[in-house]
This record gives structure tokens, C-alpha cells and sequence, in this order.
């Protein structure tokens, strides 16, 4: 099919680097979308890592978020897109970011036919704590069709949050399970993410004194979200017993394919989420997880692959997790993959919104 006969779809989207959720998930629609569709790409970012997101007041920021808004314009008038796919933050400096492309792509859907996909990769933080901003994000997207990741995050919106159309979209992995990548004698708990305090990273961490008498030893991998977390993750680490947390930096690829495959439990006591991806990519690995009860998460966890708890409840619940094993987890880690999360479900779903009248 040529270019001219395929519907345009414009990308207002976040796309690694760095790597975060949004980006990857986003990375992953449009590499979907582009074999069926005319796609252009307009990055929402120029952060190239984690720790550099969020500091929209520079200079160099300015500029871009400028530049960014003539862009979308210049592609609303001349390529005239069909479909617009945007994936807003709604939580701190980056909403007032994306709110004027919301209200341009609410005033261009006046002079056309075309629909706006507003895939929603967080919880509206921001919104929620403040009725005027969520007020205007209820009448926004009166007109657009938006993209929660599970049924339980629409309750982080007013009750005015009435979209022209709600989709539901779990995330997918695509790390796959490898049995021989498991590991002999001490058990090990893994935290893989952003190391911040957000993140509930290092709290585990502090947790970690309290297994130094277990036969358990705590892995840690990603980037760290700033020079204050770093500072604060290493003095805490040097005060443990050697041997009991190893710290194996941002991850990808082979290495952390290896690290799902070779830990005993996943853990996440993060102190908000809305589905993490670290959870999917643990179950594609038949590995059990331990997180806190926040979001999404609710709906992703249950007994039969792990615990969803109060991080006051989170050691016995790690300790319960490990005394079973992760072979009384691993199969039905699997199925739920399968059945909730797998690739070939995120990519039908994925086709079935963009195709949807």
C-alpha cells in the first residue's frame, strides 16, 4: 500500500531515549501502526535521561516546548492528520507542557472529521489536586478518546470525566522467560526501575537490614532519578552487611533478561503507579511479585502470583512469598501473562483502537 492511499497518523508522543514506561510503550504503538499506517513523529521530550526530566524551566527546554507547538501546528495544517495520538502527562510541570497541544488538537477536531487517542500512562497526580485543572481536563477531553491502562485508574478521575470514548490498554513485555537462568542457593530479591525515593527504592533498601541474618541477597538495577537519590542510595548501602544488596546500574537487553530470570521475587513498593511495566515483565518470567497496593497495581496482583500490601506489611509478605517459592508461582505468572498481558493481545487491542470509528 502506498503512502498516499494509508490514513496519517500524527505522533505527539514520548519515545526512548530515555528509557521510562511511556516511552517504551509509546515506541512500541508506533512501531505497530507504522506498518498499516503514514505515521510522523513529534518527540514530547528532549530528555535523554531520567535524571534530566522535569526541568522544564531551562533554557534549551523552552525552546523545544516552542518549537514543538510550531511543529504540531505546521503538521495540523499541512498533513492533516486522520488520527492523533498523544500520550499526556498529567502530573507536574509537563501537563501545563502538554495542555496547550490539547487544546489545539480540541479545536482542530472543529474544522475536521479526524479523533484524538489520548493514551494516559500515569496517574493525573496533578489533576488530583487540583479542581480547576481537572476541570479542564474533563472538558477537554470530552471530544477525545482516551487510553487507560486498567479498569481501577478511572477512579484517580472526577466523576466529570466523561471522554467521547474509553479504551482499555494493558501494557505487554517482551522479555521471555528462561527456566535455566534460575539460580542456586541464596534466594534474591529484585528491584529494577529507577532507583528514586518515589519509587519506594530506597525504603526497600532500608528494608534490606532486616534480611542480613536470611540466606536472601537484594538486587538493584536502573538509573538513578537524580545526584540526591545516588547520594542517598550508597551511604545507606555502605552501612549492610557485604554480599546482601549488589547495585548492577540502568540494565537492558540480555543482562536484565537475566535478572528476571534469575531472581526469586520481584518487588515494588513504589508509592504511586499505574501499571508498571516492571510487573508484566516479571510474570512474562514466571517470577512472583511483592508491591505496594497503589493504582493499577490492584489490578494486576492477587495471592495466586504474589502479594499487594501496605508497605507496613511488605517483609512478611516478602518472607511468606520466599518460603513458598518461586516454583509455586512460576506457572501461574505465566498464564497471567498469557492471558492479561501477552504481545499478541497489546498488538490486536492496539490495531483495534486506531481502526475503531
Amino acid at each position: 500500500m502506498s503512502s498516499d492511499s494509508k490514513s496519517k497518523v500524527l505522533f505527539v508522543a514520548h519515545v526512548p531515549p530515555p528509557n521510562h514506561g511511556a516511552a517504551i510503550v509509546g515506541e512500541r504503538v508506533l512501531s505497530i501502526i507504522s506498518k498499516i499506517y503514514d505515521c510522523k513523529l513529534l518527540r514530547l521530550s528532549n530528555s535523554k535521561s531520567i535524571s534530566s526530566m522535569g526541568k522544564g524551566r531551562t533554557l534549551s527546554n523552552v525552546i523545544f516546548v516552542l518549537a514543538l507547538y510550531l511543529k504540531t501546528f505546521f503538521y495540523l495544517i499541512f498533513y492533516r492528520p486522520k488520527i492523533i495520538y498523544i500520550t499526556p502527562s498529567l502530573s507536574g510541570f509537563a501537563f501545563l507542557r502538554d495542555l496547550p497541544l490539547l487544546v489545539l488538537f480540541y479545536i482542530y477536531l472543529f474544522f475536521s472529521k479526524s479523533k484524538v487517542l489520548c493514551h494516559v500512562h500515569m496517574r493525573p497526580l496533578l489533576l488530583m489536586d487540583s479542581s480547576i485543572l481537572m476541570t479542564a481536563w474533563c472538558f477537554l477531553s470530552i471530544k477525545f478518546e482516551v487510553i487507560l491502562l486498567s479498569k481501577s485508574l478511572r477512579n484517580d478521575f472526577s466523576k466529570n470525566f466523561n471522554p467521547k470514548k474509553l479504551h482499555l490498554l494493558s501494557n505487554t513485555s517482551q522479555v521471555k522467560h528462561d527456566k535455566n537462568e534460575s539460580l542456586k542457593g541464596r534466594q534474591s530479591i529484585l528491584y529494577i526501575g529507577h532507583i528514586m525515593e518515589s519509587k519506594g527504592a530506597i525504603r526497600l533498601l532500608a528494608l534490606a537490614q532486616k534480611f542480613s541474618s536470611k540466606n536472601v541477597t537484594f538486587h538493584f538495577a536502573g538509573e538513578f532519578g537524580g545526584e540526591a537519590d545516588r547520594a542517598k542510595f550508597f551511604n545507606l548501602m555502605e552501612h549492610l552487611p557485604e554480599g546482601l544488596v549488589y547495585y548492577h546500574g540502568p540494565v537492558s537487553g540480555e543482562q536484565k533478561v537475566r535478572l528476571f530470570n534469575s531472581a526469586d521475587l520481584l518487588a515494588l513498593p513504589s508509592f504511586s503507579e499505574a501499571q508498571p511495566l516492571t510487573i508484566i515483565e516479571a510474570f512474562s518470567c514466571g517470577l512472583p511479585v511483592v508491591a505496594t497496593r497503589t493504582g493499577g497495581v490492584v489490578d494486576m496482583l492477587d495471592n495466586s502470583i504474589g502479594r499487594c500490601v501496605e508497605f507496613d506489611n511488605f517483609e512478611s509478605a516478602i518472607i511468606e512469598v520466599l518460603g513458598l517459592g518461586k516454583g509455586y508461582f512460576e506457572q501461574r505468572c505465566l498464564n497471567k501473562y498469557s492471558r492479561c498481558f501477552s504481545e499478541s493481545k497489546f498488538i490486536s487491542e492496539c490495531l483495534n483502537i486506531f481502526k475503531a470509528n
